[in-house]
């Protein structure tokens, strides 16, 4: 069994119904092409990263967010003033060019 590559990426997920890009610690290993990139949403450019998995499927940001919260890496993730108020995005699925 390989060690755990781990990144940091920068998830869009809503806070108390704002998006916010927060940097999450996640295991890489079976993931590529981490791009950093922005989600243009009403004038305001938010950064993220998107990336693919190396079976060629796009990795979505739910489950990313849960494996951030489970993994051990982000204890803020699981913190009361964000664990209620933490959801998944829709804007990271379709992000504009830079």
């Amino acid at each position: 069994m390989s060690s755990p590559i781990i990144e940091t990426v920068t998830l869009l997920i809503r806070v108390r119904g704002t998006r916010t890009p927060i940097a999450v610690s996640i295991d890489f290993q079976g993931r590529h092409k981490l791009k950093k990139t922005h989600f243009h949403e009403r004038g305001v450019r938010y950064p993220c990263h998107t990336w693919e998995r190396l079976d060629g499927e796009i990795d979505c940001y739910p489950e990313v967010l849960e494996e951030a919260k489970r993994n051990g890496l982000n204890p803020e993730l699981s913190q009361a003033r964000y664990s209620q108020h933490i959801e998944h995005s829709n804007a990271v699925e379709a992000p504009s060019a830079p």
